[in-house]
């Protein structure tokens, strides 16, 4: 069992929202000084934005395609089987004795 002096750092961190729910606060700040708890440093320039957007572009266009053009690396390349070992009952042709 643990003491009260354990959730003293929790406590710090907890703070309330508008609304009265309680939320929790990072810690830790970014460089600008400002907090970013579950959502995004929207601080970047134009250049990473849109380097980012080509890096994915590029990463979204390789995975398509490898999945329509080469779809055995995702399922599995199986052989083919011989229709020429096939018997005729497995075909369900009927035997020629039969009227």
């Amino acid at each position: 069992m643990f003491g009260l002096s354990r959730l003293a750092p929790l406590g710090r961190r907890l703070m309330l929202s508008q609304s009265g729910k309680p939320i929790l606060k990072s810690t830790t700040r970014s460089s600008s000084g400002q907090w970013f708890y579950r959502e995004e440093n929207r601080n970047h320039s134009a250049y990473v934005k849109y380097t980012a957007e080509i890096v994915m572009g590029l990463a979204w266009y390789w995975v398509l395609y490898h999945i329509w053009y080469d779809t055995g690396k995702l399922v599995g390349e199986f052989p083919y089987p011989d229709p020429s070992t096939w018997t005729d009952r497995e075909l369900g042709i009927p035997a020629d004795d039969e009227d």
